[in-house]
């Protein structure tokens, strides 16, 4: 690293060490100059500060400039950033082949969740064909890397056979590591697996453990798996109350959802 390169990664470290102390306005002194000189690392953290308004006027045309100016420069954090603004805003067809331009050229440098997102744009057909085994090509690569998004996704197409054989073992597999980072909808799914007992023994109080814990990170999906399982009674003793608590709570759950 040349004399230049350190001076300006001391002057970036004083500047993300005030924001992340809630200095803004000190990190603004210091990564406003950084970024005009072209670091990228200053002009992505700019960018998010404009977008969110932390000691700035909220701008998010400010923010995507910035975003953009790091972008160019083949950053793929930069990259990434200004694809999730402009997914944000897209509503055309053609606004999703830049979303997906965008995305593709981070994926493509290994950031995690840029490939993450390319498999969604797949799945969806959004800027691109549809196509579920490259949308499985890009989650696997982000799922091995620790995306619990991308696990879950990849067990859920597992389960299908959408994009990729089909295979409860292999989409257990991939919702348990999500399941272990707290993914809350991946627990939700290895709890209906436990119940249905499809390809693995029925065991509802495992099922009872991971719904529980996705119901209480407010996936109201698992609230209701819960209720239904005090109603029946399966695998524990029927209990009305328990299970209209359950069921109270989902529909608390969905109505926070819509705000």
């Amino acid at each position: 690293m040349n004399i230049g390169n350190c001076v300006n990664s001391i002057k970036y470290q004083k500047g993300l060490d005030a924001y992340n102390k809630g200095d803004f306005a000190a990190a603004l002194n210091e990564l406003t100059p950084l970024a005009e000189q072209g670091n990228a690392e200053a002009q992505n953290l700019l960018g998010k500060m404009y977008n969110k308004g932390e000691g700035v006027e909220e701008s998010w045309l400010t923010g995507a400039k910035w975003f953009r100016a790091a972008a160019d420069q083949g950053d793929a954090e930069g990259q990434l950033n200004f694809a999730a603004m402009q997914w944000f805003l897209a509503s055309e067809p053609e606004e999703f082949e830049q979303v997906f331009k965008w995305c593709k050229l981070a994926a493509e440098q290994g950031h995690v969740r840029a490939q993450s997102l390319l498999g969604e744009l797949y799945v969806d057909g959004k800027g691109v064909p549809k196509d579920d085994e490259l949308a499985a090509k890009w989650f696997t690569l982000s799922a091995e890397q620790g995306d619990s998004n991308a696990q879950f996704t990849l067990g859920q197409m597992y389960r299908s056979g959408d994009g990729v054989p089909q295979s409860i073992e292999t989409a257990l597999d991939w919702y348990s590591l999500a399941a272990d980072q707290g993914e809350a909808a991946a627990q939700w799914a290895l709890g209906v697996l436990y119940c249905a007992g499809n390809d693995l023994p029925q065991n509802y109080q495992i099922a009872i453990k991971w719904h529980t814990l996705a119901a209480e990170q407010g996936f109201p999906d698992a609230s209701e798996s819960l209720g239904s399982i005090y109603e029946e009674g399966e695998g524990v003793p029927k209990d009305d109350e328990i299970a209209s608590k359950w069921f109270d709570l989902a529909k608390k759950q969905r109505l926070y959802a819509q705000f």
